[in-house]
């Protein structure tokens, strides 16, 4: 999908964000500014998702790891 307008490349980078969120790929942030457009303050949200998401990730891996020492 692509996006249409002045914004399409802060558009496209969100939704190629979006794509490796969705394959679990947590590692990268999204490029914010001091800007105060719709735009940014997406990317900022998605950035806080991120970083919420990957640690969540790696909370569950760990307790995974706990439950399976103890089932060893």
């Amino acid at each position: 999908m692509k996006a249409s307008g002045q914004n399409d490349n802060r558009v496209n980078e969100i939704l190629k964000q979006l794509d490796r969120y969705l394959g679990g790929d947590f590692s990268a942030s999204l490029k914010t500014s001091d800007e105060s457009d719709e735009i940014n303050e997406i990317s900022k949200a998605i950035n806080a998702l991120g970083k919420k998401l990957n640690q969540n990730t790696l909370e569950a891996k760990e307790k995974e790891g706990r439950i399976n020492a103890l089932l060893e």
